[in-house]
């Protein structure tokens, strides 16, 4: 992918919207992962299966939630990084891919035709 197309607003913000394309710009995705999102998705679930995610999710809310003085003995920085490289991941599939919600033209696409 050429510079020039790794920068086409295109293939990660989506048209018309009411904030900068720079905000929606991945910020954690290697350039294999921009390229290919679905790596991000590899990614994940190689770290550790849906149900590993599930159980470490609730003790997270568990220890945010609760009054543990206790350290808690999960990676966070690293599923942080999972997990906000799953959201730009979904982000971008959504803005390259995705163009029909419940059989209607996404309302974002409706204004680009009308214009």
């Amino acid at each position: 992918m050429t510079l020039k197309k790794f920068a086409d607003k295109r293939l990660y913000s989506r048209p018309f919207s009411t904030c900068p394309e720079w905000e929606y710009l991945p910020k954690t995705l290697t350039t294999k992962e921009y390229q290919d999102p679905y790596r991000a998705f590899r990614k994940f679930f190689k770290y550790q299966d849906v149900e590993k995610w599930r159980e470490d999710l609730a003790l997270v809310l568990d220890y945010a939630l609760g009054a543990y003085n206790d350290s808690c003995d999960l990676n966070l920085l690293q599923m942080y990084f999972h997990l906000t490289k799953l959201m730009e991941a979904a982000h971008i599939i959504d803005v390259r891919e995705v163009t029909h919600v419940d059989g209607y033209l996404k309302p974002a696409l409706q204004e680009a035709s009308e214009v």
